[in-house]
């Protein structure tokens, strides 16, 4: 599912589609909220979305665009955590 949303938050071509059909299954707070992510914890798979984007060579101006798109909705995926403390 991860692949699929970054695909689309990053332009395309695929188009994420929530496994949940729910009138909010896009909101990416709810989502996560029971996951409980840290910051370090996004900030890590970010990395390593990072480490994979350079592994297959992809320019760094789409690599740029990529984690762009990705960091954008920090807030949101780990509110869950922030709530819970």
């Amino acid at each position: 599912m991860r692949t699929l949303w970054v695909a689309d938050v990053s332009g395309g071509p695929y188009k994420f589609v929530p496994s949940v059909n729910e009138p909010d299954s896009l909101n990416l707070q709810n989502a996560h909220a029971r996951l409980r992510i840290t910051s370090e914890e996004f900030d890590e798979v970010a990395a390593i979305l990072s480490r994979v984007l350079d592994e297959f060579n992809v320019p760094a101006d789409i690599k740029a665009q990529v984690l762009g798109a990705f960091s954008a909705h920090k807030q949101e995926v780990i509110a869950g955590s922030l709530a819970h403390r």
